[in-house]
C-alpha cells in the first residue's frame, strides 16, 4: 500500500508542477509557491516552454473569440 500512496502523493506535490500559468494577460506568467525549490522552478520553466511551444494563449484567445454566451 506504501508504494501506491506515494504515487498518489507525489502527483500533488507542487514541485513535480512547479506552478500553474496564470490567465489573463499578454504572456505566459507561472505562478510558483514561495519557497519553491530548484526542482520546482526547473519544473515551472518547462511548464512555461510548453504553454508557448503548444501555442496554449493563441488558442484560448481564438476559443474566447468564437463562443458564444448567451
Amino acid at each position: 500500500m506504501v508504494p501506491t500512496l506515494r504515487k498518489i502523493l507525489k502527483e500533488f506535490d507542487y514541485q513535480e508542477y512547479g506552478g500553474v500559468p496564470l490567465l489573463g494577460v499578454n504572456g505566459v506568467v507561472i505562478i510558483g509557491h514561495g519557497k519553491s525549490s530548484p526542482l520546482a522552478i526547473k519544473n515551472m520553466l518547462i511548464r512555461a516552454v510548453e504553454i508557448v511551444e503548444k501555442q496554449i494563449n493563441k488558442r484560448i484567445e481564438e476559443e474566447l473569440q468564437t463562443s458564444t454566451i448567451e
